[in-house]
């Protein structure tokens, strides 16, 4: 795996590590997430609408958690409790 030198201890070596193989996975898995950037990597311009895009999509993830949150209370569901099934 990937090790970095110069690095604060073996915590932050254990973080790169596990980014590095998130990455390595979704490349492996889905390599059509990176074609859908190919577009603003040749033409930033004209193509400034996927960063946007993309942008938005981060940034609806936490309504999204925050909606995922209410529910599982009113249902009495705790996360930790679907984890283990």
């Amino acid at each position: 795996m990937l090790c970095v030198r110069g690095g604060r201890g073996p915590a932050d070596e254990t973080w790169v590590d596990r980014v590095h193989e998130g990455l390595a996975v979704t490349g492996r898995n889905y390599p059509f997430i990176a074609a859908a950037f190919w577009g603003p990597w040749r033409d930033p311009v004209r193509n400034i609408w996927v960063i946007e895009w993309g942008m938005l999509c981060c940034l609806a993830i936490m309504p999204l958690l925050v909606i995922r949150r209410l529910i599982h209370q009113l249902a009495g569901i705790h996360p930790t409790e679907q984890a283990r099934t």
